[in-house]
């Protein structure tokens, strides 16, 4: 796993959010833009560094290394639940991979 030591809670938000556009093995315009937007291009710039240089298991690893740090207890898992719901539904199709993906990524953190 690459240094997220100084890592801000919105580099990890981007990250994960990344994460989850990529559940239907594309991450469309619209949700590039929406992470951006939400996140900042600085923090989605950092996190797709990281992302695209790491298979899936080492990007599920950071996500549950850093999940309770910047999204702490239920109410993080439920910030976390809900920044991907609104991902999902930018680009109106709200696919049966992301579905999938959201039940998993509930399951594990």
């Amino acid at each position: 796993m690459t240094n997220t030591e100084t890592w801000t809670r919105e580099d990890f938000l981007a990250f994960l959010t990344l994460y989850g556009a990529n559940a239907d093995m594309e991450i469309s315009e619209e949700e590039k833009s929406w992470i951006k937007q939400q996140f900042g291009t600085s923090h989605y710039d950092k996190a797709r560094q990281l992302f695209d240089r790491q298979s899936d298991y080492e990007n599920i690893e950071v996500i549950l290394a850093l999940r309770e740090k910047f999204c702490p207890g239920e109410e993080g898992k439920m910030v976390v639940k809900s920044f991907l719901e609104q991902l999902f539904k930018v680009d109106n199709d709200y696919s049966y991979l992301e579905k999938i993906v959201l039940k998993c990524l509930e399951k594990l953190l």
